[in-house]
């Protein structure tokens, strides 16, 4: 199984052009704090500059989906478009749900240069965890690990 294994990120924040690769996961001996970090690091809001302690269910769903591309030689580093909002910056968002999972450290948007969003889309749905939102228009994906729910943008 692939969560039988280290676990390792290559993500990038679009916002700020940081970029990380790191493991937040030894097998055998649990979550890391350093590379955990690392993530809530890059998945912040970055318009407030608050980081959050994220879902370890969303790293791990990023990881799958890491996983996927690279066995199949794809590419495979995730930009991150949003991670956590602070109730106050989704409210200025007009189109945000009011409860988004965004808040709750749970969401991420994202895409990946060099792959189609309707083959992330498709790929996002196929690991079944959460909420898959398509967004063609902006270039990215919604993941979540919320409720198994899609909606397209």
């Amino acid at each position: 199984m692939l969560l039988d294994r280290d676990r390792w990120l290559s993500l990038e924040r679009s916002a700020s052009g940081e970029k990380g690769q790191f493991r937040y996961y030894r097998y055998g001996v649990g979550f890391e704090r350093e590379g955990y970090s690392a993530a809530c690091h890059l998945l912040r809001d970055v318009e407030s500059g608050v980081a959050f302690a994220v879902n370890p269910k969303l790293l791990d769903l990023l990881f799958l989906i890491q996983g996927w591309l690279r066995i199949n030689n794809l590419p495979f580093h995730i930009i991150i478009q949003s991670g956590y909002r602070t109730p106050a910056h989704n409210a200025r968002l007009a189109k945000a749900a009011k409860l988004s999972e965004h808040m709750k450290g749970n969401a991420a948007d994202i895409r990946i240069p060099g792959l189609g969003v309707d083959m992330l889309e498709r790929l996002a749905k196929a690991v079944g965890v959460g909420g898959v939102g398509f967004y063609p228009h902006n270039g990215f994906v919604h993941v979540d690990v919320g409720r198994v729910r899609e909606w397209n943008g």
